[in-house]
């Protein structure tokens, strides 16, 4: 996937998911363990095998969380 495709995951499947967990889905930064419980471990691998990227650093400075 492309950081965009990416991006529009975060929007369009996590956030959502993020904000009914009771996050601000546009100012809090998911964990490892919080994607890996929801079932996103496949987006940490994909970050850092394909963009050189930790979820973190995707989701500060792809993001803009």
């Amino acid at each position: 996937m492309s950081l965009d495709e990416l991006v529009d995951v975060y929007w369009q499947d996590i956030a959502p998911k993020r904000y009914r967990d009771g996050f601000d889905e546009d100012r809090d930064v998911p964990t490892y363990e919080w994607l890996t419980k929801h079932g996103y471990s496949g987006i940490a691998y994909a970050l850092r095998e394909h963009h050189d990227l930790t979820p973190k650093q995707f989701f500060v400075d792809v993001v803009g969380l």
